[in-house]
């Protein structure tokens, strides 16, 4: 796939997220399948502006001798919450649309947010059932914590990258702050993953 390929999956990626902004915008937000449409758009959208994918560390105690994951004991998990993501991206929306902006300048905001925002997380059963029990699996900590941290996960700084794990440190992930410190030392500093990514 060449660049200009990849810019016209991205730019589609976009469209079809702006349509479904659209849609919410109207109110159909409700809809559960919007909702499920808009988690396989951004899913498809990390997956060709990211595809790094983060694990917790009882992720890891969990994969068997051969490195294979059972599945039906984890789940994949945004980070920030689809429902927060939503309610940002719509903000970028309405306001692109109250500033008349063509969908190139709305595509270019959105990109921008969820490139700092749009981070997936697997983590076992157990403990996306841990952040549902305290009302953190659709909103953040009204204290301003990271509701990982509040729920007792913790982020290991090994990553996920085109289906292979990366072992880029022992040492866990602690806040959000040093998430995104950790993202940048992964994406600028380690030789395996800049092979991988190129």
């Amino acid at each position: 796939m060449t660049t200009s390929d990849i810019n016209a999956v991205e730019f589609f990626l976009f469209k079809m997220l702006i349509l479904e902004l659209q849609f919410i915008d109207f109110g159909y937000s409700k809809n559960t399948l919007s909702n499920r449409r808009l988690r396989e758009i951004l899913w498809d959208i990390h997956g060709i502006i990211s595809n790094v994918v983060y694990v917790s560390n009882e992720f890891l105690k969990d994969i068997n001798n051969k490195g294979r994951v059972r599945l039906k004991k984890h789940t994949g998990e945004h980070k920030t919450p689809v429902k927060i993501l939503e309610k940002e991206m719509l903000k970028i929306y309405r306001l692109g649309k109250l500033n008349k902006s063509d969908d190139f300048v709305i595509f270019t905001e959105l990109k921008e947010y969820l490139l700092e925002n749009l981070i997936i997380v697997h983590v076992t059963k157990k403990e996306n059932e841990t952040l549902k029990k305290l009302g953190l699996n659709q909103s953040l900590p009204k204290n301003g914590k990271d509701r990982y941290d509040v729920a007792g996960i913790m982020i290991s700084n090994n990553v996920v990258k085109n289906g292979q794990l990366i072992i880029v440190s022992n040492s866990p992930v602690k806040n959000g702050a040093t998430f995104n410190a950790v993202k940048t030392t992964v994406l600028a500093d380690t030789d395996l993953f800049k092979e991988m990514i190129l």
